[in-house]
């Protein structure tokens, strides 16, 4: 008499392709957590097959007992790439502590009146100038100097801004 509703919920070992902002994407459970893959792919007819290849793949390696928990075998390569290249280019460009400190002001500068990048970041630039040493390499060296000449208050000011600005940048907003 009655009949009973469609259930929309996916079995275990299913890997869905969904679409996101235009974008495929994988949806998964496994260890009893929801995953979420993006493969970096256009929602299209061609795109959503190689999807659905990708997610058969997971799901056999599901069933296996070989998925990789990090995900990485099913990342797209192009992403992959990205990530190393990005990791190298961080460690391979020599970066100087007044290069950072200008590339702050820079970042700082369109969101601070004239007066505050005077009478704030002007400030502590003479103090980075004036620095022994701007190698990064001697982190130490700079901390110890710094600690030494520096007012407390200012430096802790400075180092909050400072360091989500680094932040944001190795994130690459």
């Amino acid at each position: 008499m009655y009949s009973k509703p469609n259930s929309t919920k996916a079995s275990k070992s299913t890997v869905q392709v969904i679409s996101s902002n235009d974008r495929l994407q994988l949806r998964f459970r496994f260890a009893d957590k929801r995953h979420y893959l993006s493969i970096g792919l256009a929602d299209n007819s061609v795109n959503r097959k190689a999807a659905e290849a990708k997610a058969r793949q997971i799901e056999l390696d599901i069933v296996s007992g070989n998925l990789d928990s990090t995900l990485a075998k099913y990342k797209p390569q192009a992403a992959l790439s990205k990530v190393a290249t990005e990791i190298i280019r961080s460690i391979t460009v020599k970066t100087s502590l007044a290069d950072l400190w200008e590339q702050f002001i820079e970042y700082k500068r369109p969101q601070c009146r004239p007066n505050t990048m005077i009478l704030s970041y002007g400030v502590f630039s003479n103090y980075v100038k004036n620095l022994t040493t701007h190698d990064l390499d001697k982190a130490s060296e700079i901390r110890d100097y710094i600690l030494n000449t520096i007012p407390s208050k200012l430096l802790l000011a400075v180092q909050q801004k400072f360091c989500l600005v680094v932040q944001i940048r190795h994130l690459g907003f």
